[in-house]
């Protein structure tokens, strides 16, 4: 129990001092202070995949490319990340699917896709993912991501 509660604290300690912008979650919900409401607001509205087959289905499957976002909803880096994504939703939305799939309660599709580390980002084109992130990366990193596979699904 003890270690738990130290490991706890250690990435907690991580995600302040790694994670640009962070500035140990300076809003209430542990956002990233430099995007909006708006941009948290189309995260929290994004399509949430629970099952392996949601997954083969909405992403596998997708006729566009796809960001999927691993997080949990107690992880400081999630948490300063979802309005970056949110943002690109808001600008890539008519042209690129956003799920998230929260690990804690999706363990077995979190398993599935060999999780190991949140959050982490996969964008797919045709199925195949073409990208992956672990940790919070800059905004351009992703829209960096998504303009290649906007490109290839061309």
């Amino acid at each position: 129990m003890q270690h738990t509660k130290w490991a706890g604290l250690f990435v907690y300690t991580l995600a302040i001092v790694l994670v640009p912008g962070n500035g140990g979650c300076n809003s209430a919900r542990g956002g990233n202070p430099a995007y909006g409401k708006e941009d948290q607001r189309a995260y929290d509205n994004m399509a949430t995949l629970k099952t392996v087959e949601e997954f083969e289905k909405y992403v596998e499957q997708a006729s566009r490319p796809v960001l999927v976002d691993f997080y949990a909803t107690w992880c400081p880096p999630c948490k300063w990340l979802a309005p970056v994504i949110g943002s690109l939703a808001r600008e890539y939305g008519d042209r690129v699917d956003f799920y998230r799939i929260d690990t804690d309660k999706a363990e077995d599709l979190a398993r599935a896709m060999n999780i190991r580390s949140i959050p982490t980002v996969f964008i797919y084109v045709n199925g195949e993912p073409i990208h992956n992130s672990r940790g919070a990366a800059p905004r351009e990193t992703y829209a960096t991501a998504l303009d290649e596979a906007l490109r290839e699904s061309q």
